[in-house]
């Protein structure tokens, strides 16, 4: 047979396509730089026999690398006795791709390159590279193409990494959706139906790219076929042949299929059940940690494609991606994820369509099973290293990775001055929008963190004031940071939303009225802003002073939010300044923060009160979450949520037990409250337990209220009404 040389990337093409032709649904190809990769393809060429009669002929594999011993030759169907090589490619055989092997000799190819083939190969993979728009980093790396939705993955390949195992799970999921797949496309007509419809969306898309790049007559011409107007009206203006058969053929089709399509439900059925078979196919991967590849005119051709589906439905166009930046997700580090976490949930839910989710978090330290919920619930997770989420050019090129091209309309969602710089400068490089939440008022709480740091505070100060002037949008979370923001910059550009309940059923509060609980996070020099030796004193001077009245069981308290899990010297340190107050014996016990969401609300549906007495707080979470479990709340004054529950729009402050904390800058003494606190607290503990039923049964009542009036859906939606 003659052999002609054929490039890397054309040749990986061409077989993409006989693969097609060949009634193939995936092609696997593993990509490397390394010659000893080949022990990996030794490997499971010897055990591809074993799961290759579970493919059904549906897997085709391919493999490529450096020194092959034998390549394959794809014969020309112009000419038996001519056919295509690579030196570094061989597809496994199969009697549906009749290649045959040969071992490369440039003496003997056509069109051989004359550099050696390690030259070759480098300039090979780099031309692969560009092609698949991943990084060097990339490889060795497992390509997945899936030949029904055009789709391309990638799967990065550790020394660890099982290719063999993992091939093996994925062509056993894959069996069952494959035959679900066959099921369906057994209804020919409708199929055939299906993909005229589908050719018609595909002219179409053509049709607007030639009027884009065309002058102003053909450009009419175009708009006025594609507007409903007879092609007849304007075909002696169009000198283009082809264009003009263009023009004709999408009246045709337009009748043909589309027409046809938008009034038969039964055709929308069956469309909406073949997509979901097809979107499952690839969701196998996703759950499995791969990483989708796109190419800007796949991303351009699916956004029109989108659009149009949603047009005839009478939808409302959602055409922007909503890209969140986050140093953790779910409620890692407090409460700014937790916030981040809950409304980009909320947020999937309100503008999730039949594409790629218009949600995205940009953030560290995700696993592949955080990766996969999120991908269920219409959030994409890019997981980024801590330098990289810092550095916004390497974040704008990994959304291009990602298929997020130029042109895109995004919206840059940072938070406060954790994320907020980082997402302007992405603003700055890639445009569109810039939208800073803010959590904190930075002016009171550094100047109340212990040690003092002017420089830190200085620093803090002028950076949250230079980002909110510099967003197109603020978000405050609460009326206390409503006031903070529009104190740092123009009224009109802030929004504030009130966030939603946590989903926590109730627990059994009124047997454990007794403990008590105080949550958030416990930091080193931060008791005077949280405190919670205020909390550990009150409840010991209550307990030592109505024990017998009150309490029919030993005394409680826990301390939730240590960074970690708490010495015995911390917890002693409690203890001791308990015994001093109260000079009663009474359990203290401390736990690191909570990142496990249902462990926390475990913990507040097994106590009996919780109490946030914090010196400032923009808007309170804890408190939140203590409401959200319908748990009595012992609440400070200086907080968002008080604020709120006090305000006319509210109005139910009198639901929890409000109390004043002024707290101590030191003066000499050993804690960071004054005598008055202590009374406060004390008087609030005392009337809580002393009418647990009724407490209990108003903060149900606010309960109620709050799932009535405020939910993170709504926040979203004056969130998305907002940027329009």
């Amino acid at each position: 047979m003659e052999q002609v040389y054929m490039p890397l990337k054309e040749y990986y093409e061409k077989y993409l396509k006989e693969a097609k032709d060949n009634n193939f649904i995936w092609v696997l190809s593993l990509l490397s730089r390394e010659a000893d990769t080949t022990k990996v393809y030794q490997d499971i060429e010897e055990k591809w026999a074993s799961i290759n009669d579970l493919t059904n002929d549906r897997i085709l594999f391919v493999f490529s690398a450096r020194d092959m011993e034998l390549s394959t030759v794809l014969p020309t169907k112009e000419c038996s006795w001519k056919g295509y090589i690579n030196p570094f490619m061989k597809i496994f055989r199969n009697n549906k791709i009749d290649g045959q092997e040969y071992k490369y000799d440039p003496k003997w190819v056509c069109k051989a390159p004359k550099s050696n083939l390690a030259d070759l190969h480098s300039r090979s993979i780099s031309d692969m590279v560009r092609y698949l728009g991943i990084s060097e980093n990339d490889i060795p790396c497992l390509i997945f193409t899936n030949l029904l939705t055009n789709k391309k993955f990638i799967v990065r390949i550790s020394d660890t990494f099982d290719v063999y195992e993992f091939i093996k799970e994925f062509v056993i999921c894959q069996e069952k959706i494959s035959s679900k797949y066959d099921d369906i496309n057994s209804k020919r007509s409708y199929r055939e139906f299906i993909n005229g419809y589908y050719k018609y969306l595909g002219l179409v898309d053509e049709l607007e790219k030639i009027s884009n790049g065309s002058g102003e007559c053909i450009r009419g011409a175009i708009q006025h076929v594609l507007d409903g107007g007879s092609y007849k009206d304007i075909k002696n203006s169009v000198e283009s042949e082809c264009l003009r058969e263009k023009l004709k053929k999408y009246q045709q089709w337009k009748r043909q299929f589309y027409d046809k399509y938008i009034t038969n439900e039964d055709y929308i059925q069956y469309n909406k059940e073949l997509i979901t078979i097809l979107e499952n196919m690839d969701k196998i991967l996703i759950q499995k940690g791969a990483t989708e590849l796109f190419s800007k005119g796949q991303i351009e051709k699916k956004g029109a494609q989108i659009d149009r589906e949603k047009s005839y439905k009478g939808e409302v166009e959602m055409n922007k991606y909503y890209i969140f930046i986050a140093d953790g997700w779910g409620p890692k580090y407090g409460g700014i994820n937790t916030v981040n976490y809950n409304f980009c949930r909320a947020l999937a839910i309100s503008v999730l369509s039949q594409g790629e989710p218009h949600v995205i978090c940009m953030t560290c330290q995700v696993n592949r099973d955080e990766i996969a919920k999120a991908e269920v619930l219409g959030i994409k997770l890019i997981s980024m290293t801590e330098p990289d989420l810092e550095n916004a050019k390497v974040l704008c090129d990994e959304l291009i990775r990602q298929g997020i091209v130029e042109g895109e309309d995004i919206v840059w969602i940072g938070h406060d001055v954790k994320t907020g710089e980082i997402a302007l400068q992405c603003k700055k490089i890639r445009d569109g929008k810039f939208v800073l939440f803010h959590h904190m008022n930075y002016e009171e709480y550094y100047a109340l963190k212990a040690p003092y740091n002017s420089e830190e505070y200085n620093i803090k100060i002028k950076e949250q004031v230079e980002l909110c002037n510099k967003a197109d949008k603020v978000i405050a979370v609460g009326p206390k940071l409503y006031k903070s923001a529009i104190s740092k910059t123009e009224e009109g550009k802030v929004h504030m939303i009130i966030p939603g309940l946590e989903d926590i059923n109730e627990g059994r509060h009124a047997e454990n009225k007794h403990k008590a609980i105080t949550f958030g996070r416990v930091e080193k020099g931060n008791d005077i802003i949280k405190q919670i030796t205020l909390a550990v004193c009150a409840y010991a001077k209550v307990y030592k002073e109505r024990r017998t009245e009150l309490f029919d069981t030993l005394g409680h308290i826990q301390v939730i939010g240590y960074d970690e899990k708490p010495t015995e010297e911390q917890i002693n340190e409690l203890r001791e300044l308990g015994n001093k107050y109260g000079e009663s014996a009474f359990t203290v016990t401390g736990m690191k923060y909570q990142e496990n969401r249902e462990e926390l609300f475990n913990l507040l549906r097994n106590s009996g009160f919780c109490m946030m007495l914090s010196l400032t707080e923009g808007f309170g979470l804890v408190g939140l979450e203590a409401i959200s479990a319908g748990l009595p709340l012992i609440c400070t004054k200086k907080s968002g949520l008080y604020d709120f529950l006090d305000s006319k729009e509210m109005n139910m402050s009198g639901n929890i037990i409000g109390v004043d904390i002024f707290g101590s800058m030191g003066n000499g003494e050993s804690v960071n409250f004054k005598q008055d606190d202590l009374d406060n607290v004390i008087k609030a503990i005392i009337d809580l337990l002393s009418h647990y039923d009724k407490h209990l049964a108003k903060v149900k009542a606010l309960k109620e209220e709050w799932q009535k009036k405020f939910t993170w859906e709504r926040a979203v939606k004056e969130f998305v009404l907002l940027l329009r």
